[in-house]
C-alpha cells in the first residue's frame, strides 16, 4: 500500500484501508475507478469485489497475488458464479504481483498517448494525471497562469534569459542572487503538468544521487500552478555565461559544430548513457526522450 501511494499520489486519488474499513467505506456509497485487494482470503476478496459490483460494473477489480497460479485459482472461484462472471468478465485478467515494483503499478495505470510536440526533455515519466476540471458544457476550464519574465526572482534565483523551450515549460539561464553562480532553472506550469512532474521528480532526485551520469537537481519548489527546479548549468561552448554568449555544450550542438565524434569519444558517451539508463530502469523510471539535445557536459563530464 505504501508503494502504491508513493507511485500514484499526486496523479490519482488513492485510499487505503484494512478490511473492515473497506467494507464500511463501500457501505457508505463510495465509488472507485479501481479496487485492488489481496488474496490472503479469497472468499473475503470475492465479497468485497461483489460489493463494488453492486454499485458500479465499470470499476476495475484487480487482485494482488504472489503468482499467476494464485490468480488462476481465484478466477476459477470468481467465475463459478455465472452472473458474477457476466457482470465483470475482466476480473482477474489484470493483476498486481506481490511484491511489486513501481513499474508494475505504472503498467496498470499507463499514461495516455500525448502529442509528439509535448516536452519530455530530461525527465523521468509516470502516468498522466487526471484530466483538468470540466464545466457542465464539457469543456476544460483550466486556471490561467502567466509565464515568468527575465529578471523574475524565484526562491533566490534571478532569471536571466531563456535557453530552452518545450511543451511543459521553459528552461532559463539564471543566477543565484546571493553568490552570483550561474545555474539552469526549469519552470513547468499547468494544472496537469505540475503534479505529473512533481511525482516523477520525487522519485528521480533520490535515484540520480546514486549516478554520476544523471543530472542532479539542486532545488525544487512549487505553487498551485507552477513548478520550478534548479540544476547545474551545462558547460558553455563559447565559454561565456551571459544572455548573448551562452550556448550549452550538448551533444546536439557538438555534432552540429563538428560533424561527427571520434569513435573512442562516441563509445565513452554511449557507455555513460547506458549506465544512466540502467540506474533509471532499475528504479522503474523512464527517461522518455533520449536525444542528443538532452546529453549535456557539466563541469567537463
Amino acid at each position: 500500500m505504501d508503494l502504491l501511494k508513493r507511485v500514484l499520489t499526486g496523479l490519482h486519488e488513492v485510499d487505503g484501508f484494512q478490511e473492515y474499513k473497506a467494507a464500511d467505506c463501500l457501505a457508505g456509497g463510495a465509488s472507485y475507478d479501481a479496487l485492488l485487494c489481496g488474496l490472503d482470503s479469497v472468499p473475503r476478496t470475492i465479497e468485497l469485489f461483489e460489493d463494488v459490483l453492486v454499485r458500479s460494473s465499470r470499476t476495475r477489480l484487480i487482485p494482488v497475488a504472489k503468482n499467476e497460479a494464485e490468480v488462476l485459482s481465484f478466477c476459477e472461484q470468481w467465475n463459478s458464479d455465472a452472473r458474477r462472471k457476466q457482470r465483470n468478465p475482466m476480473t482477474g485478467k489484470e493483476w498486481l504481483r506481490r511484491p511489486c515494483t513501481a513499474g508494475d503499478i505504472l503498467a496498470l495505470f499507463p499514461m495516455p498517448e500525448k502529442s509528439a510536440t509535448q516536452d519530455a526533455s530530461a525527465r523521468p515519466v509516470g502516468p498522466q494525471p487526471s484530466a483538468s476540471p470540466v464545466t457542465e458544457a464539457g469543456t476544460r476550464n483550466p486556471k490561467q497562469v502567466c509565464s515568468p519574465a527575465a529578471g523574475t526572482l524565484i526562491d533566490g534565483y534571478r532569471l536571466i534569459h531563456p535557453i530552452g523551450q518545450g511543451g511543459f515549460g521553459t528552461l532559463w539561464l539564471a543566477a543565484n542572487e546571493s553568490t552570483g553562480r550561474r545555474v539552469a532553472v526549469k519552470c513547468i506550469q499547468g494544472e496537469e503538468q505540475v503534479p505529473q512532474e512533481l511525482a516523477a521528480l520525487r522519485k528521480y532526485v533520490y535515484v540520480a544521487a546514486s549516478s554520476e551520469n544523471l543530472l542532479q537537481v539542486e532545488h525544487i519548489n512549487r505553487d498551485e500552478l507552477r513548478l520550478w527546479l534548479v540544476t547545474a548549468l551545462a558547460d558553455s561552448m563559447t565559454g561565456g555565461d551571459t544572455a548573448d554568449s551562452y550556448k550549452a555544450l550538448s551533444l546536439a550542438n557538438q555534432l552540429e559544430a563538428r560533424g561527427h565524434l571520434a569513435e573512442e569519444e562516441a563509445a565513452r558517451i554511449g557507455i555513460c548513457l547506458v549506465s544512466a539508463l540502467l540506474v533509471l530502469h532499475r528504479a522503474s523510471l523512464l527517461h522518455g526522450d533520449v536525444a542528443p539535445g538532452n546529453v549535456l557536459s557539466i563541469r567537463g563530464r
